[in-house]
């Protein structure tokens, strides 16, 4: 894994997202590099402070399969996100009559919740940071820094798709994220308790 990638687009994005977003649709790096290279190292590190987390600091009077069951819950949630985003995106776009990019919506939902994980790592991991997670929302900046990189589109679809974006990601975060905790809770109170 290239960390030095890593570090440095979530540097270029926090900074400067507008410049950064024009590199990102110059076409850089590949879907499976982005994925390669940013997301599964982000996703990961994620996993395992989810882990880690729970094993040590949040619910340490626990089997130690509940960390597990965390941490595999955190992957699929960040995983199923991201592909079931970029699926719909591209679905709404054409209904919208917006040119469909997957590689577009899978760069924008990407790049966009870098915020989350970054704030997910530090608080899965010491579950009294919790309130770093309200600089998650920097990443909504992100996706219109995206959007307005995004070539052939008015500013009154931008917004529409910007308004579309922000209701898809928290249907599916908190839907998926739902039934992820409740299979997983079944799934530890059934065989591990």
């Amino acid at each position: 894994m290239d960390y030095r990638f890593l570090y440095r687009r979530i540097k270029s994005l926090t900074v400067d997202p507008i410049r950064e977003w024009d590199s990102i649709m110059a076409g850089d790096k590949s879907v499976g590099e982005i994925n390669r290279l940013f997301l599964l190292p982000l996703v990961i590190m994620t996993s395992i402070a989810a882990f880690l987390g729970t094993l040590f600091f949040t619910h340490s009077g626990l089997n130690p399969m509940y960390g597990v069951l965390a941490a595999v819950k955190t992957f699929l949630l960040y995983y199923t996100v991201v592909y079931a985003f970029t699926w719909l995106y591209n679905f709404v776009s054409g209904y919208m009559d917006v040119k469909k990019d997957h590689d577009f919506a899978f760069r924008l939902i990407v790049y966009s919740i870098s915020p989350l994980l970054i704030c997910q790592i530090i608080s899965q991991l010491f579950e009294s940071l919790i309130f770093v997670n309200i600089l998650a929302f920097y990443g909504f900046y992100f996706c219109w820094a995206g959007l307005l990189a995004y070539p052939d589109i008015t500013d009154k679809k931008r917004f529409q798709l910007f308004i579309v974006s922000l209701i898809l990601f928290l249907v599916l975060f908190f839907g998926v994220g739902r039934i992820l905790s409740t299979v997983s809770d079944k799934i530890y109170f059934t065989l591990f308790s």
